[in-house]
């Protein structure tokens, strides 16, 4: 019984990490049997442990994506290059499986990444979250939407405070949490939400506890010329950050540019896009 509570518990939180990660534990089953059969103790389970990463990432790396494309799904890609400056801001995201969006989506994003180029040598977008391989609907928790092949969170570009290069590392693990905070003057929407009794609002902020980097600094230009790109182009139907930022970056009248609400979660750590 305790054996199976442990299956059944790994299955759940394969599937809700990465979406079909219980699917593969569950093929991987046979392969577990035969080396119980013929190990035993910390070989055993140390075998168990690297042939069930190796069958993971061969399934996740060279089966998954030609199937989800023929559900209209792609991946982003690994490593940026020359001719697609984008890449996700850590490789879990692409073990994971969180890197797929509608082939729309990737052609809109790479003309985004080399226009920005143009402007900002050397630039490249990051990546957070995209959307699964498949079915629509199916959550990317913790997001409310993520779940159609048309969603896409970007990282904030940062520039070293002395030298006014840009920023190469990530400002925090996930590439959320690292939050440009409203000053004096800007609408507090993080507070206002709390008001309202959204407690899950600036939850990440709370639990994350991330201050200020003294060497780095939210690049007011690079990110105003990047949200600029996206809102000009035609695909784009939505981009979600908070006010403060909106007003900030100069873009008040953009209809493009919005407020999430207050039943999401704050938006001043990266940006949201949506086809």
């Amino acid at each position: 019984m305790k054996n199976l509570f442990k299956k059944v518990s790994l299955f759940i939180i394969l599937t809700l990490l990465s979406q079909v990660g219980g699917l593969i534990y569950l093929l991987y089953q046979p392969i577990s049997l035969s080396i119980k059969k013929k190990k035993t103790g910390w070989t055993q389970r140390g075998l168990r442990i690297f042939s069930f990463l190796g069958f993971y990432l061969l399934i996740t790396l060279l089966i998954i994506p030609p199937i989800a494309k023929q559900f209209g799904r792609v991946p982003l890609p690994y490593f940026a290059t020359k001719k697609e400056p984008i890449q996700p801001l850590m490789i879990l995201t692409c073990l994971l499986n969180r890197q797929y969006v509608k082939p729309q989506l990737k052609q809109h994003i790479f003309l985004i990444a080399n226009n920005l180029q143009k402007e900002y040598q050397g630039t490249k977008i990051q990546y957070l979250d995209a959307n699964f391989p498949f079915l629509n609907g199916f959550p990317l928790l913790p997001h409310l939407s993520h779940d159609d092949g048309e969603k896409l969170d970007l990282a904030f570009l940062y520039v070293d405070r002395a030298s006014q290069h840009p920023w190469k590392s990530r400002v925090s693990f996930f590439g959320y949490g690292f939050f440009e905070e409203p000053i004096r003057g800007e609408v507090n929407m993080p507070q206002q939400c709390a008001k309202k009794g959204y407690w899950q609002y600036g939850l990440l902020s709370k639990s994350l506890g991330l201050k200020a980097h003294e060497q780095v600094q939210f690049d007011e230009f690079a990110n105003a010329t990047l949200i600029k790109l996206l809102s000009q182009h035609p695909d784009t139907r939505k981009i979600f950050i908070e006010p403060h930022l909106k007003n900030r970056l100069g873009f008040g009248n953009n209809n493009k540019v919005r407020f999430h609400g207050c039943a999401a979660v704050r938006h001043d750590d990266h940006i949201h896009l949506e086809l």
